[in-house]
């Protein structure tokens, strides 16, 4: 549980700088991050963030990928990106991503978030059928 223990650490910063928006923050350098989960002592899991906070927007990664001990459970490796602008401290979503492959099984789903209230465009969707799995 030590693992959780330092995510949980980190995470508060993280929600400070996603949820400031403030000018200052604006030309802020990228904050990066990389975790290993562990479960008891052994790694099973490696956990990659990335935010950045420029030019009027933001842009959040996560990566995450089997390791150690956990690929014998199922290898699998997963990218998920969020990008937008503010409107005043309200994110404005733009585009998300999230993309890998589990177990042997690639799935990506691609949303467009047109400007204003309209709801999110599915630009992808692999495999079409890859709703039923959520």
């Amino acid at each position: 549980m030590a693992v959780l223990s330092r995510v949980r650490r980190g995470l508060p910063a993280l929600a400070i700088l996603l949820l400031a928006g403030s000018p200052g923050l604006a030309s802020a350098e990228a904050v990066e991050a990389r975790y290993v989960a562990a479960l008891g002592g052994i790694a099973i899991m490696e956990i990659d963030l990335l935010l950045d906070l420029g030019q009027g927007g933001y842009r959040i990664r996560t990566r995450l990928r089997t390791r150690g001990v956990g690929t014998l459970f199922g290898q699998g490796e997963q990218v998920t990106e969020a990008e937008g602008t503010f409107r005043g401290i309200e994110p404005a979503p733009a585009r998300y991503r999230t993309e890998g492959a589990w177990r042997g099984t690639f799935r990506q789903i691609v949303l467009a978030y047109p400007p204003g209230t309209a709801p999110p465009v599915l630009q992808r969707l692999e495999p079409p059928e890859a709703w039923l799995c959520y």
